[in-house]
């Protein structure tokens, strides 16, 4: 147990660790003087010399461009589901229609990179909305290099691909973490919801990526799988905070999360039977993001008035706002400014993810030495302190759960001379005498089952499916030990009687029946022995 809750702070540091190294290379590439193009390549933001609107329905650019600059051979702009038709002189260069597929009728987000023909001057660029009430009006047009604007893109997007990969590593963590402990009384739930959680938000962050949407050929389904991934992250989120706040409320979270499920199944059935698409429901989703931070906000209140959990909460209530500002300004940069949208929450998340892991850690750090503690003391309960073999309370428990008996064996063991070991030397000497037998016999027989110390000098081994000719073997690498052991000239030579018997139908009520056969076999075995001495 000790080992494991050691190897838990040893990944949250490797973690940790594997983040800094990350955000020291971003940095590094960021500043690194081999990015800088060269001179007159540099890709520049340009604007048009005339723009007009037609009634909503789209927008067009007009470019008078130098003809002698050849090395200016691209035109780059982001779009937000728009379709785009550039002309060159009249004639259509580039056009990014709407697709018509289950994933929706978009076109997606897109960096429109337009290769513009030599000796073109006036370019003309028409955007038109696929979604009359999703329109982006703010445009930024850049000319340059058509391989300056690669690498333009891969700089400006680096940084933030790079948290949206360290939050899905936080996440995979949390789940992998939680799967191991299933395997205990207390599994640790709250770790399981962060993680579904942090990769929710990782996965939809990293569809809204300038770079992903950049390399992805399918934009429409690249922008329903995000959209997708935080309508999900609502159920996630309020049971995590349940469990971690320790909030016991019946009904309110029933609330918030039947309508995270609804409001999902709903704007999934839109875009199914293509009534709208889900970029057309957002404010449904959006609705849902405030519903989930109001019910974490209100309980982390009421943990304040009550004065429960104090730390806990504060660190809740740290994180809470860090990433409610974050979602807030991004919430408001999508209906103003839909090209940076989605941008500073990727770093707000990030904190959160942080700041929620360490508690997180810590908490199931404290139930990794609660579970120590309590294993422990029920070592204490079923083992034999001298002996380190299991006490007859731990026989009886597993003689309860044996199902399978016909397979079933019972060996018995009863140490020769302890008696006169005690009345000559001291019970000291006779402690010594059963520790040593005790470890003879674990050794021998360990591998085959538990070892029992069901009475003072009486060992006893239930197993399973040993042959007889597996069983005379072991008899003889006892015997054999035993020599050993009293070439070493002890106090008293060792003397372990040694008796089994196997399962009968014919003859056994019970697995008890089982042993009193051993016992006999014992005897006789005990008997002999002290004829031969």
């Amino acid at each position: 147990m000790q080992k494991k809750a050691l190897s838990l702070k040893k990944i949250y540091v490797f973690i940790i660790f594997i983040m800094i190294v990350l955000i020291g290379i971003a940095y590094a590439v960021i500043d690194t003087p081999g990015y800088e193009p060269a001179k007159g390549q540099t890709p520049r933001e340009i604007s048009a010399q005339s723009h007009m609107v037609s009634s909503g329905e789209f927008d067009m650019y007009q470019f008078v461009l130098d003809s002698e600059e050849d090395y200016d051979n691209c035109l780059l702009f982001y779009t937000n589901h728009q379709e785009v038709h550039v002309y060159s002189s009249g004639k259509l260069i580039y056009s990014r229609e709407k697709s018509d597929s289950p994933f929706g009728h978009t076109t997606g987000d897109i960096w429109n990179q337009v290769e513009i023909p030599n000796g073109a001057t006036v370019i003309t660029v028409m955007i038109t909305p696929v979604y009359s009430k999703i329109i982006q009006r703010n445009f930024q047009f850049y000319l340059g290099n058509y391989m300056v604007m690669n690498q333009f893109i891969i700089h400006e997007s680096f940084l933030n691909l790079l948290v949206c990969f360290m939050i899905i590593l936080v996440g995979s963590c949390a789940i992998i973490f939680w799967l191991f402990s299933r395997r205990r009384d207390r599994p640790m739930d709250e770790v399981l919801y962060l993680g579904i959680l942090i990769e929710l938000l990782g996965f939809w962050s990293l569809g809204e990526n300038l770079f992903v949407v950049y390399i992805g050929q399918n934009r429409a389904a690249a922008s329903y799988f995000s959209h997708t991934c935080l309508m999900l992250a609502g159920v996630p989120f309020v049971l995590f905070f349940r469990k971690f706040l320790h909030l016991h409320d019946k009904y309110i979270y029933r609330i918030v999360t039947g309508y995270c499920l609804i409001q999902m199944f709903v704007c999934q059935i839109l875009q199914f039977f293509n009534i709208y698409d889900l970029k057309e429901t957002t404010i449904f989703t959006h609705v849902m993001i405030v519903l989930c931070f109001g019910y974490v906000i209100g309980g982390i209140g009421l943990n304040l008035i009550r004065g429960r959990h104090t730390r806990k909460t504060i660190i809740n209530l740290v994180g809470i706002l860090i990433l409610g500002m974050s979602t807030g300004m991004d919430m408001i940069t999508y209906y103003l400014d839909r090209e940076h949208a989605n941008q500073i929450g990727k770093f707000g998340l990030l904190l959160f993810t942080v700041l929620l892991g360490i508690e997180t850690v810590r908490q199931a750090q404290k139930y990794l030495d609660e579970d120590r503690h309590l294993q422990i003391y029920r070592e204490m309960a079923i083992k034999d302190m001298m002996t380190g073999c299991y006490n007859r309370n731990a026989y009886d428990e597993d003689i309860n759960k044996q199902k399978e008996q016909r397979q079933l064996q019972i060996i018995t063991f009863d140490l020769n001379e302890l008696k006169r070991c005690n009345d000559h030397y001291g019970h000291q000497a006779g402690d010594k005498y059963i520790c040593d037998a005790a470890s003879i016999i674990r050794e021998v027989y360990g591998k085959y089952g538990r070892v029992y110390r069901i009475g003072g000098d009486e060992f006893c081994i239930i197993a399973h499916r040993l042959s007889e000719n597996r069983l005379r073997t072991l008899h003889t690498l006892l015997a054999s030990e035993v020599r050993e052991y009293n070439c070493g000239k002890p106090v008293v030579k060792m003397g372990i009687a040694y008796g089994w018997a196997a399962y009968d139908e014919q003859m056994d009520q019970s697995i008890e029946d089982v042993r009193s056969r051993a016992d006999e076999k014992m005897y006789e075995d005990k008997k002999k022995l002290k004829e031969e001495h």
